[in-house]
Order: structure tokens, then sequence, then C-alpha cells
């Protein structure tokens, strides 16, 4: 399947998918981090 449309398009498009979703994933962690260090902070 891949060997009949594979091209610039479909290269591109797999490429921006991947780099969507590890970016999803590394926003995904910070936020988790950050909740937790806020999570530990003493409230005035």
């Amino acid at each position: 399947m891949r060997r009949a449309a594979d091209n610039l398009f479909t290269d591109s498009a797999a490429a921006a998918i991947s780099m969507a979703f590890f970016a999803f994933v590394a926003i995904g962690l910070s936020a988790l981090v950050s909740g937790y260090n806020l999570s530990l902070e003493a409230l005035v």
C-alpha cells in the first residue's frame, strides 16, 4: 500500500502527524510536572 502512494505529500503528512503527536506528549508531560510542582507549593 505504501509503495503505491509514496510521494512528497504522504511523507510530509506522516512527518507532520508524528511531530504533532510528540509535541502533544511533551506538552502533556510538561503540564503534569507543572501541576505536581504547584501541588507541592505551600499556600499563603
